[in-house]
């Protein structure tokens, strides 16, 4: 009974982790597409209001760490801890993008953010798909780890 209960909580446990790893790639998916959407309305409000950039920032609502990430751009101007879950290419593109923002000309501002944004949707759909395949995948994996074991300990 007791080795009954033992082999169900390790399958249990190593499922609970393979679960608990999708948690960084659904982050890196939710930021990217928060960031496009950022990019999104921040075009719009540059062609139409031109309201400022702090001020633009004040006014975005956000649930998830990209909003973390623009309070700390308003506050110093600079990226200076970009999230853990991002590759290193992925840091040097938000980098840059916060590089130059506010740094010239709305139309040069407005070309530029379309560019990122082009990038931007690529990134997100190579996100999604990253998830949509590791969401499945690693719970499945832990599970099976999580019956190696038992049968290496019985």
């Amino acid at each position: 009974m007791v080795k009954a209960l033992g082999a169900v909580l390790v399958v249990c446990a190593c499922g609970l982790i393979g679960w608990l790893l999708t948690f960084s790639h659904k982050k890196k998916w939710e930021f990217i597409a928060e960031w496009g959407r950022f990019n999104r309305l921040f075009m719009t409000e540059l062609s139409a209001k031109r309201m400022p950039l702090p001020k633009f920032i004040e006014g975005y609502a956000s649930q998830n760490e990209f909003q973390t990430l623009l309070q700390a751009y308003v506050s110093s101007y600079s990226i200076e801890s970009p999230p853990a879950f991002l590759k290193e290419e992925e840091k040097k593109l938000l980098s840059d993008y916060f590089s130059y923002l506010g740094t010239s000309d709305s139309s040069s501002q407005l070309s530029f953010l379309r560019e990122k944004g082009n990038q931007l949707k690529e990134l997100e759909a190579l996100s999604l798909s990253d998830y949509s395949k590791r969401r499945t995948l690693y719970p499945k994996l832990g599970i099976l780890a999580g019956l190696f074991l038992v049968v290496l300990l019985i």
